[in-house]
Order: C-alpha cells, then structure tokens, then sequence
C-alpha cells in the first residue's frame, strides 16, 4: 500500500498466496495506521454498549461512531 498500490488485484500480484480479498481484509483489520490498537476507554465501552442496543450487530455503523477501531475490534470487544 505505501507503494501506492490503489487495486487490491495489482498488490495480490506481489504477495504469493495472497488473494486480493486477504490483502483487504489485511490491510483493513490489521495494519492500516490508522487503527488504534489501544486499551478501550469506559466512554468507548459504553458508547458500545449504546450503540449495540440501538443499532443491534450492525458493526460498521457501529465502528462510524469510534473514529480508529474497526467493526471486528468493535464486534470483539462487544
């Protein structure tokens, strides 16, 4: 991805025994930057816990309210 690679397809390419599919997943649920993989905040863990009721496992609408936590992480720490 810091190559600048902008298709999924082209990046798998590179990566033998990789699909595209397992680069995006990768990427989206690991080693984006933007992820923050720290300890969960009592806000953050109510906040989940709201959302959870209202919304019930709808995880990427979930993860649009926590800016840095992907809807795995979120699905997980629910």
């Amino acid at each position: 991805v810091s190559r600048g690679y902008k298709n999924w397809g082209q990046l798998a390419a590179h990566m033998p025994g990789r699909t595209s599919k397992q680069c995006r997943e990768r990427w989206i649920h690991h080693l984006d930057p933007a992820i923050n993989k720290s300890d969960y905040t009592a806000e953050e863990d109510a906040k989940i816990l709201a959302l959870q009721k209202d919304l019930g496992n709808k995880w990427s609408q979930i993860a649009l309210h926590l800016p840095g936590r992907t809807e795995n992480a979120i699905k997980i720490r629910w």
